[in-house]
């Protein structure tokens, strides 16, 4: 069901206002081009962006943003293995 045209910035207001009150983290994965525009564009929805690459301080940002033991470190534990064996691979290669 969609809500008529005249709802919609009401409807809008009210989601940007809970994002800005719940204030998640977002870790992005993004190209250097992109990273200055998406980040700005979090922080004006009312996120906390993370643009950082460093393990440690991704798997800090991902316990900070779930807590300890949560999923969102196990999935990034598989995309690092995920991305030593293309690196892997990519020597093998070369």
């Amino acid at each position: 069901m969609q809500a008529p045209h005249s709802d919609l910035p009401t409807i809008t207001a009210d989601i940007l206002e809970r994002l800005r009150q719940r204030r998640p983290r977002v870790h992005c994965i993004t190209n250097a081009v992109a990273q200055n525009f998406t980040a700005n564009m979090l922080l004006a929805a009312g996120a906390v962006p993370s643009m950082t690459i460093a393990p440690k301080e991704v798997r800090a940002f991902a316990a900070r943003a779930r807590g300890p033991g949560s999923f969102a470190v196990e999935i990034l534990d598989s995309v690092h293995g995920l991305d030593r064996g293309a690196l892997m691979l990519k020597a093998k290669v070369s």
